[in-house]
């Protein structure tokens, strides 16, 4: 069984050298100025190697997004593990968020700036890929909650934007270098606030907490 999984492990490991290569050829470089051949050298791959896996810098930009993006959710889903209580698990959403952004400036850069790019288009059934194997975990441990009387029963959309999007604007900010807020103030500060948005004042009140 493992001389069977041999190849296909060689292959996924030169295909995320090759990633890694292009995000540092783009944030070095950008996307535009960056070329196949840099990438190419940067990865010490052939050019067979690299267009066997990718057939033009634009695809080769999508890969890269989607890794990116793979990344962050599987950190979210580890941060989820345990079944953590309500608030528990609202603030390691939110910490997630801001660990996996110090951890990966380059990467939360490239979300950032690429996710209007034209090509993107094409790459958004890669995308809905990947949120269906992610995002789930996030969604029963939020249902669980709110069946359990801990959290609001809001919908979707709205939990979004009440606990990601506060993340993402702080995000372009400090990508773009105009936030002098330190990341640790601000995971406490945004964590502390999608908290009190979500929790159910009902359940806070009948527990002896603040309405």
């Amino acid at each position: 069984m493992s001389q069977k999984r041999a190849p296909y492990a060689k292959t996924a490991n030169r295909k995320r050298q090759i990633i890694d290569a292009a995000l540092q050829c783009f944030s070095e470089k950008g996307y535009t100025d960056a070329t196949m051949e840099e990438i190419r050298t940067l990865a010490h791959s052939s050019y067979g190697s690299v267009y066997h896996h990718f057939k033009n810098k634009e695809q080769l930009a999508i890969a890269v997004y989607v890794e990116g993006i793979a990344d962050f959710q599987n950190g979210l889903v580890e941060a989820l593990e345990g079944g953590p209580e309500a608030e528990e698990g609202i603030r390691r959403v939110v910490e997630h968020h801001f660990s996996w952004v110090e951890a990966n400036p380059a990467w939360a850069r490239y979300l950032v700036l690429m996710r209007h790019a034209d090509f993107m288009a094409t790459g958004e059934n890669d995308l809905t890929l990947q949120n269906k194997e992610s995002y789930p975990a996030l969604w029963a441990f939020i249902r669980r909650h709110i069946k359990a009387g801990a959290l609001r029963d809001l919908p979707p959309d709205i939990y979004a934007t009440l606990l990601i999007g506060p993340c993402q604007e702080f995000t372009q900010l400090w990508v773009s270098g105009r936030s002098s807020s330190s990341l640790e103030t601000v995971k406490r500060e945004i964590a502390s606030a999608a908290w009190r948005a979500l929790r159910n004042p009902e359940n806070a009140t009948q527990n002896g907490g603040e309405p």
